[in-house]
């Protein structure tokens, strides 16, 4: 793809960037928890055409930095859903609101480029470990790291979500991403070992509920593929190639 000059647009939240392509990038943490992930998510963004939404204004409530009196605290990733109303809320949280309806809008134009009409999101994580190299989260976990998978579990979230990409598009990331990362890199890849994301309450479940139906997935990084200026070249052209392969 040929990369194209996005228009910056300053919002409550931080930032987000239009594209012209079916992929939608995001980083929810990019204030301070998730280190570089904004910086990851913008170049991922880039390489792809894709849009864009950061979030570098809120803090999770657990950072050692934030202050719960704060009004700049705030966990981007963690949504509310009613049961009873089967949707999601946002009251009293306007600034959360606009960051997905944001999102949302950039979704609709990106069914516009895609072959199935649908849009693909990634949200960009980090990770503290330093053995894992990513930790995909699609609402599943791997067995054992073999093409074995074990769905939503009632007894861990009441509020249990669904696979959130094709289970083809799984074994692909897996194959590519796994074979790569040990043989550059040393480090092993897993799905849904640190973070499933297989509660409703998860950004990616955003966008499987209420009528959405596009693919999403959610990229733990470890934190010795983000230090450098170089690791962080590494990994943001190893899923931006990634990416192309698997959602053709």
């Amino acid at each position: 793809m040929v990369n194209q000059k996005r228009k910056k647009t300053h919002t409550i939240y931080g930032y987000n960037k239009e594209g012209t392509s079916k992929f939608v990038i995001v980083a929810p943490h990019g204030a301070g928890d998730d280190l570089k992930s904004g910086i990851i998510a913008n170049r991922i963004a880039k390489n792809l055409n894709g849009a864009v939404v950061v979030n570098n204004q809120y803090l999770k409530p657990n950072n050692s930095r934030s202050n719960r009196a704060d009004k700049h605290v705030r966990d981007f990733n963690r949504l509310c859903w009613s049961k009873k109303k089967k949707r999601y809320l946002w009251n009293p949280r306007p600034e959360l609101k606009t960051f997905f309806n944001d999102i949302e809008a950039f979704c609709k134009k990106a069914r516009k480029h895609s072959r199935d009409h649908k849009a693909v999101i990634i949200y960009i994580h980090s990770l503290k470990g330093k053995t894992i190299g990513i930790d995909l989260g699609v609402g599943l976990k791997s067995i054992k790291d073999k093409n074995k998978f074990v769905f939503n579990q009632k007894n861990i979230s009441k509020n249990s979500g669904i696979v959130t990409i094709k289970i083809n598009q799984v074994k692909k990331l897996k194959k590519i991403l796994e074979d790569r990362l040990l043989a550059d890199r040393g480090l092993k890849f897993s799905i849904g070992r640190v973070h499933s994301g297989w509660s409703k309450s998860s950004g990616i479940q955003f966008h499987k509920h209420e009528g959405r139906s596009d693919y999403a997935l959610q990229m733990e990084i470890s934190r010795t593929l983000r230090e450098t200026k170089d690791d962080r070249s590494y990994i943001i052209n190893l899923i931006s190639e990634t990416l192309t392969k698997v959602f053709k």
